[in-house]
């Protein structure tokens, strides 16, 4: 329950209410409506709408004084805007009344009355509140707020209009004679609003909680005023707001008069004045140059915002006009105190500031709002409910992917990659169309497949239908029937005998039962929406739509009409046939027996069968499928080729005669999609297709629409049927090796979306390869495992794909993988990554700022020996190996040479000289070392490096005691070993050996 400690606290509903309604209904307290906070004789605020009231501490949030009210005084409290309190609200005070200075009494009637409640109005438009009444008997004030998360208490503001400015919520009253008289008061008015014409209600002083009239001042000193506004200010910006009117009046004729006199004296003002105490008048050259420091909310700008200012619709235009260094607003980037712009993020991920293009209702913008919206890119992977499931994943890419890649060969390598292409032949397309209808058709039953996807599965299958009719060899176009009946050497030699003439025929044949697979449906919905008790002819002229001529001629003997039906059993036959008809239909027009004697729908049959389709339609409309069909079964000769058919289908469209061939989904849309956005410039893709065979080329326009998504799916997103249909078509031959780098980088972002990484992968390899492209298929490969290295390297399948069947190096996966654990954190990883990239300067760089210290105080030495003995053997590719891992090396031998003596045995000196030598030099490059890595690495390591030196320094030492050298040996020993760079405690304690070697030294000369 909230929580109150005073008896003058309130609450509406009361704490035992909510109390009560919480035990009869659970939950109740998360969703209070219009929840009530109030102080009796203060005032109260009713919290809009619902509110979330449990274990709020009330008086610790919500505190009301004289006037005023306090919301979140501690900022670090404060929740984000629509929790908590932190909502719209309204906010009614008590006891504001307008005081006559003269009496002491409040006035409740009259011009004065009149002037205060403007006076109200213009305070809480100020504040970017709502004024909503005020009662002048009763002195309520209430007025709405859209949030309190830019108000804030500040001590040090004591005056309304400061505290009004610095964000704090208070409304006090005027009271007393030591008020500022009217006409002064309104004349400081009209200086303000006059400083405040360039400025909005809800512009940047008030959200930054400063004075407008300070931010005025403060642009012009950094920024050139124009004309109009440096007359302005000239005239009344340098009026400060304790000046009595006799200054002010003064001042105005000394600016006449060409000069500038200082003020003799200031007004004082009381605690409780309607303005702030300012510093005396400043002469006018120097008038802004004496500002004060910018407050901290205008230094330190929050990165957390979740909401902030709303740009009024009617003031948006003025400021997109504006030109002047004033007219803008705040934006996101002076919001969260860096440099903002709208961009995409990974996986679709949109950030911007703004609100999308194309909405049908206007609304306004918030620009420090920081807004981010995923575009779902896997839409397609995804069922009715947005779920992605694993079959859809399956049958939608993993499946046709491993289909094309069935048939993949390596056909090059180009900077380390294997570049594949798809072989496949015009004899083997028919298999693998139908490997593709299957995939096809188990995703069409597949549950939580929506309407609209499958139809937009249902045109895909109908497209590799059609490019198997359009583009496979003769011997594809040999029936199963007669497969069946013969052997494969008998088949392929009577296809071998076939005619030219004979083939073009038959693919004719098969193009046209295509036409009447693809608009059987359509046909069938047609006769069902007809109704049983629609006329045969009707019917029968439905039916030929589809060429369905058998049926068509059944239904007419059915209905006695022999004659009808003898006709239609020649329809689309001999063209003087459909000659004597159309000839026939003259006769009876000229006659006048077709005016009611004979019916609308026979006239209309008979103008079909005559090849007179546009007559035969009239003002009906028909998918441009049927029309096509009709124009080559009923109007074209018998005789004429498929690819005539396919361009004078082509003239009638061009020149507005024939139905425009709208994709599919647009065309047989249904009713979840109806509302669709107008078609797209492109056609449907099987129509391309047509063209392809008929032109038996595509200019690069055609190729990019046949290949846009908008010309098989309502998804623009979806690049996945269009990719594989492109690789197919220029497989065999009838598309050009074009740029469609466009569709191939298209598919890899939805494969990506999909965490498909190898597939995308895959698809980046069939690229087309040019000189003009050279080393963008490694870019491209390179960035996609550096950006989805998390994805792939946790899945092994993937993994061992890219490595063993893509044959990507393994350098490019490790080199990714050293990058993303060091981004992660997981620096010796990292160091194990780039070593097995043959990284070795990289490796270097992270052993020494990131690795080595840690290792060596950790006393994991043959880790660090393991490391640096992999980069020694290519030290020549590494820079500054003798002060960076080369350390390392010297550090283990020297450690080495004092556990053998005989390490440095030589005829020209000593060993414990030759270790000194060692130690000495080695001292030296520790130094150098230290000043190269100190600004890159942090302070382990030179942690690491003293107890490196010092262990050495120690080992020497020790090894001239031993030894017994002499004693201008030892000092020498003991001058290195002062000089390797030990703690001072250490250094210390050698100075003491140093002073005892010296002595020695002595003595020893001496004698």
């Amino acid at each position: 329950m909230p929580k109150l400690k005073h008896s003058d606290y309130y609450t509406e509903p009361r704490v035992q209410e909510l109390a009560a309604k919480e035990r009869a209904e659970p939950g109740y307290c998360r969703r209070v409506s219009d929840f009530i906070v109030g102080r009796k004789g203060y005032g109260h605020i009713k919290f809009l709408g619902e509110t979330d009231v449990r274990r709020l501490d009330i008086e610790g949030i919500i505190q009301f004084n004289k006037c005023e009210v306090l919301v979140y005084m501690d900022e670090s409290k404060k929740p984000p805007l629509g929790q908590g309190l932190n909502k719209p609200a309204e906010v009614t005070l008590l006891n504001v009344m307008c005081i006559d200075k003269s009496t002491g009494r409040s006035v409740t009637d009259g011009a004065q009355a009149e002037r205060f409640e403007k006076k109200l109005k213009k305070k809480t438009q100020a504040q970017g509140a709502e004024f909503v009444s005020f009662d002048v008997l009763k002195g309520e004030w209430t007025f709405r707020v859209k949030h309190f998360s830019r108000y804030a208490f500040d001590e040090s503001e004591d005056s309304e209009d400061d505290a009004l400015e610095s964000g704090k919520l208070v409304f006090l009253e005027s009271r007393g004679p030591s008020s500022v008289d009217e006409g002064e008061e309104e004349l400081m008015e009209d200086v303000r609003s006059r400083n405040h014409r360039t400025a909005l209600p809800h512009s940047l002083p008030a959200q930054l909680k400063l004075d407008p009239l300070k931010l005025h001042q403060l642009k012009a000193s950094f920024f050139p005023l124009d004309e109009n506004e440096s007359a302005e200010m000239t005239d009344v910006g340098t009026y400060k707001k304790s000046t009595p009117p006799s200054v002010i009046k003064q001042y105005k004729s000394s600016l006449e008069e060409g000069e500038l006199k200082r003020p003799s004296k200031q007004i004082k003002l009381s605690p409780h004045s309607l303005w702030q105490r300012s510093p005396m008048l400043l002469p006018q050259q120097s008038s802004f140059q004496a500002l004060t420091a910018p407050t901290p909310s205008l230094v330190k700008t929050s990165r957390k915002l979740t909401s902030g200012f709303r740009l009024q619709e009617s003031d948006s235009e003025k400021l997109l006009s504006t030109s002047n260094s004033g007219g803008g607003v705040v934006d996101a980037a002076l919001f969260m105190g860096t440099s903002f712009r709208a961009g995409w993020g990974p996986n679709g991920v949109l950030v911007h500031s703004g609100s999308s293009v194309g909405q049908s209702k206007a609304t306004t913008v918030v620009s420090s709002s920081i807004k981010l919206e995923t575009v779902s890119l896997d839409r397609t992977a995804r069922d009715d409910r947005g779920k992605v499931k694993d079959i859809l994943l399956d049958f939608q890419f993993n499946a046709p992917l491993a289909l094309h890649m069935s048939l993949s060969k390596v056909v090059s390598e180009s900077n380390g990659l294997k570049m594949r292409s798809l072989v496949c032949s015009k004899d083997q397309l028919e298999r693998l169309t139908n490997d593709y209808e299957d995939l096809i058709e188990k995703q069409h039953g597949t549950p939580g497949v929506s309407a609209a996807d499958q139809l937009v599965l249902k045109h895909q299958v109908l497209a590799w239908q059609l490019i198997c009719v359009l583009f496979s060899e003769k011997d594809a176009l040999v029936t199963e029937t007669e497969e069946a009946s013969e052997s494969m050497a008998e088949m392929k030699a009577r296809i071998a005998n076939i005619d030219p003439g004979t083939e073009t025929l038959v693919r004719k044949a098969a193009f046209s039962g295509w036409l009447q697979d693809s608009v059987f449906h359509l046909v069938q919905a047609d006769l069902d929406s007809t109704g049983k008790d629609a006329s045969h002819i009707r019917d029968i002229m439905v039916l030929l739509t589809g060429k369905q001529v058998e049926l068509g001629v059944r239904k007419a003997i059915l209905a006695g009409d022999v004659r009808l039906a003898c006709l239609l059993s020649q329809g689309g036959g001999l063209v003087a046939n459909r000659e004597d008809i159309l000839s026939q239909l003259e006769v009876w027009e000229s006659e006048g027996l077709c005016d009611g004697l004979i019916e609308n729908d026979r006239i209309s049959l008979f103008r079909l069968l005559g090849g007179d389709i546009h007559g035969s339609l009239g003002d009906q409309e028909i998918d441009w499928k049927r029309f096509m069909g009709m124009l080559m079964w009923y109007t074209l000769p018998p005789e004429a080729g498929l690819p005539d058919i396919i361009l004078e289908f082509q003239r009638l469209v061009e020149e507005g005669d024939a139905f425009k061939p709208v994709p599919m989904y647009i065309e047989e849309a249904p009713v979840e999609v109806k509302e669709a956005p107008a078609p797209p410039p492109a056609y449907d893709s099987a129509y391309y297709l047509m063209l392809l065979h008929a032109r038996g080329s595509l200019d690069e326009s055609d190729v990019n629409k046949m290949f846009s998504s908008s010309a098989s799916t309502f998804d623009r997103l979806d690049h996945r049927a269009a990719w594989h249909q492109k690789e197919v078509l220029q497989a065999i031959g009838v598309l050009n090796q074009s740029d469609s780098y466009a569709l191939d980088m298209s598919f890899v972002s939805q494969l990506l979306a999909a965490n498909l990484i190898h597939w995308a992968i895959y698809v980046v390899l069939h690229m087309p390869v040019c000189p003009e492209t050279t080393g963008l298929h490694e870019k491209v490969v390179k960035d996609i495992l550096s950006q989805y290295s998390e994805v792939w390297s946790n899945s092994e399948v993937q993994q061992k794909f890219i490595e063993d069947e893509l044959g990507i190096p393994p350098e490019w996966l490790h080199e990714t993988l050293a990058i993303y654990w060091l981004y992660r954190g997981d620096f010796e990883k990292s160091l194990v990554h780039y070593l097995k990239s043959f990284m070795w300067q990289e490796a270097h760089v992270v052993f020494m700022t990131k690795v080595s210290a840690s290792l060596l105080l950790n006393g994991k030495k043959e880790e660090i020996w393991s490391y640096a003995s992999q980069m020694d053997a290519h030290k020549m590719e590494i820079e500054n190996w003798d002060i960076g891992s080369g350390l390392y090396i010297d550090f283990f031998t020297l450690l080495g040479s004092f556990e053998n003596s005989e390490a440095y045995d030589t005829e020209l000196e000593s060993p414990v000289e030759a270790k000194m030598c060692a130690c000495k030099d080695f001292f030296e490059r520790l130094k150098e070392s230290q000043r190269l890595w100190e600004a890159k690495a942090s302070k382990l390591l030179r942690l690491a490096l003293t107890r490196m030196a010092d262990e050495v320094a120690a080992l020497l030492v020790s090894e001239s005691k031993v030894k017994r050298v002499d004693a201008s040996l030892e000092m020498e020993i003991q001058s290195v070993a002062m000089e390797a760079g030990s703690p001072e405690d250490v250094q210390l304690c050698r100075l003491q050996g140093a002073v005892s070697s010296f002595s020695n030294w002595i003595v020893q000369i001496a004698a």
